[in-house]
């Protein structure tokens, strides 16, 4: 059985097992459906689905609706349908990092604190930081960005491009195209 049913607050709950393939989990619910202990006069339980992970497409949802309306034997009270959440790889520090330390990163990282004058950053990916950068910021490819909202005399280099005694106090992202390095400034910028 890839359906299991469970009575919850007054309701059944038929929870899918999401790995089967959908027109399975239909002939499955099909025999449930006809089942004795659901076929009772006057008295129609209501009923809950529950999909777990998988979306479904209009055709499936309305293959469901036709199957349900075709038994007759429960009132349909809602679905349940989640949607995978894709893994954060977002490497978080909480540190400030100081004159004479030197940062490798190889994923896109938040530092909560600041970059000090003399400290060295380098990263791949996208870069967040949420105090001062003050000290050397290298992303190490072209697809390689900082955002930040408080640079004073950093020196940031992406792709073996340069920009020297950058500095600025409003949301800046900067990024590599075209053998120069661009900035975004503003309330609105995409990462």
């Amino acid at each position: 059985m890839h359906i299991k049913v469970k009575g919850v607050s007054g309701h059944l709950v038929f929870v899918f097992d999401d790995s089967q393939e959908f027109n399975s989990l239909m002939s499955e619910l099909e025999s449930l459906l006809e089942s004795p202990l659901l076929k009772s006069d006057g008295y129609f339980p209501r009923a809950f689905f529950d999909f777990k992970s998988r979306i479904l497409s209009v055709h499936e949802l309305s293959k469901l609706l036709e199957l349900l309306f075709e038994k007759q034997v429960l009132l349909f009270d809602g679905i349940n349908m989640v949607k995978k959440e894709q893994k954060n790889d977002i490497k978080v520090i909480k540190k400030t990092i100081h004159s004479g330390e030197v940062l490798e990163i190889n994923q896109d990282t938040l530092i909560i604190g600041q970059i000090n004058p003399g400290a060295i950053v380098r990263f791949s990916g996208k870069l967040y930081v949420m105090g001062r950068v003050s000290g050397f910021i290298e992303g190490v490819n072209a697809k390689s960005r900082i955002s930040g909202q408080c640079f004073k005399n950093a020196h940031i280099r992406i792709n073996g491009v340069s920009r020297q005694s950058y500095t600025s106090s409003e949301l800046t992202m900067l990024y590599y195209k075209d053998n120069e390095i661009f900035l975004d400034k503003g309330d609105m910028i995409y990462v």
